[in-house]
C-alpha cells in the first residue's frame, strides 16, 4: 500500500470516528432539550468557565432545533459515518471497488464544498475542498495508471 493511500485511509477513519461521536452526541441531545444538552457539554468541556461566544453560538444555533430535525440531522451523520467507514476499510483491504466509491463520493460532494466555499467563504472549507482535490487526482491517477499497465501487459502478452 502506498504512502498516499495511507493518508486517505487515515483521513477517512478520522472522519468517520468524528461523526460516529457526532451522531452519539446527536442522540443524546434528542433524547434532552437540545439546547440544554449542547450547553452543558461546552461547560463540561471548559470547565464551567466557556467562552461567551460559544455559549452564544448555541443559543442561536439550537433554539429552534426541533426533536425531529435533530434525529434527521442524527440520522444523516450516521449514513455520512458509514460510508467513511467503507471507504477507510475498503482501502485498507485493498479492495479495488473502494477506490472507485472513494472517488464518486468525493465528486459528488465537490458541488456541494464549492457552493459553501462561495456563500461562507472560510479557510477550513477551502482546505478540505483542496484536499478532497488532491485526494481525486491522486486515486483516479492512480487507477488510469493501472489500467494503462494492465493493457501494456495484454499488449505485451499477444
Amino acid at each position: 500500500m502506498t504512502l498516499g493511500l495511507w493518508l486517505i485511509v487515515i483521513l477517512k477513519a478520522v472522519t468517520a470516528a468524528l461523526l460516529w461521536t457526532a451522531f452519539a452526541l446527536l442522540l443524546m441531545a434528542h433524547a434532552n432539550n437540545p439546547q440544554d444538552f449542547f450547553s452543558h457539554l461546552i461547560r463540561t468541556l471548559f470547565r464551567g468557565n466557556p467562552p461567551g461566544l460559544a455559549i452564544r453560538y448555541i443559543a442561536q444555533n439550537t433554539e429552534f432545533i426541533s426533536r425531529t430535525v435533530l434525529l434527521r440531522v442524527a440520522l444523516g451523520t450516521a449514513l455520512y459515518a458509514l460510508i467513511e467507514s467503507v471507504e477507510a476499510i475498503g482501502l485498507l483491504l485493498r479492495k479495488p471497488w473502494a477506490e472507485w466509491l472513494v472517488i464518486l463520493v468525493t465528486v459528488s460532494f465537490i458541488p456541494l464544498e464549492l457552493f459553501e466555499l462561495v456563500m461562507r467563504p472560510a479557510p477550513l472549507k477551502g482546505g478540505t475542498l483542496a484536499a478532497n482535490l488532491v485526494i481525486l487526482w491522486y486515486l483516479t491517477r492512480r487507477l488510469l495508471d493501472k489500467r494503462a499497465e494492465h493493457r501494456r501487459a495484454i499488449l505485451h502478452q499477444s
